[in-house]
């Protein structure tokens, strides 16, 4: 007997089984009904394997899609911590498509639209620093070419102002 007065566990021919009595207050009537304990739990079974399945169905899921939007999330994060980090060490040479930058219309897509249009900025300054310090470079070697081809006249010169000289003393010490 269980804790409910009208059900009856027993054993018939070493299978649990579960009987249910109960008697209509109308008739006086005594309704009996006994099944097996397996067939009663069976379909219960199927249904807590088949909660147990979709839960576990829809957890993964979840986690798909929660991994799919973290991964939208961190990627522009990412990729903008990899431009200020090329930026700072002044590694200017990666050029980033504005197709790249186009996908995200959010806060991280302005920050990265700026940081590209800086580097762009910084790129032709560098450009302009390559060109002024080439240009003062070639003015450079062109003074130094001056200054020795000065040099070379002054010292022809004083040669000649020295044999001048020379000859200015010669011709004074026979007069």
């Amino acid at each position: 007997k269980t804790s409910n007065s009208n059900l009856i566990k027993y054993k018939q021919n070493k299978i649990d089984t579960l009987a249910y009595y109960k008697v209509v207050d109308r008739t006086g009537w005594l309704m009996f009904g006994c099944e097996n304990l397996d067939s009663i739990l069976t379909p219960i079974n199927s249904l807590i394997r088949l909660i147990i399945i979709v839960g576990v169905m829809i957890t993964i899921v979840t986690c798909l899609v929660g991994l799919a939007i973290s991964k939208k999330i961190t990627d522009p994060i990412v990729n903008v911590t990899k431009l200020v980090n090329e930026t700072s060490r002044l590694d200017l040479q990666r050029h980033v498509p504005d197709k790249d930058l186009d996908k995200s219309k959010d806060e991280m897509g302005a920050i990265s639209k700026s940081i590209v249009c800086m580097r762009q900025n910084l790129r032709q300054f560098v450009n302009s620093l390559i060109t002024a310090s080439d240009d003062i470079n070639t003015n450079a070697e062109l003074v130094n070419g001056l200054t020795n081809d000065l040099k070379q006249y002054a010292e022809e010169t004083s040669g000649d102002v020295e044999n001048l000289t020379a000859a200015m003393e010669e011709s004074a010490a026979t007069i």
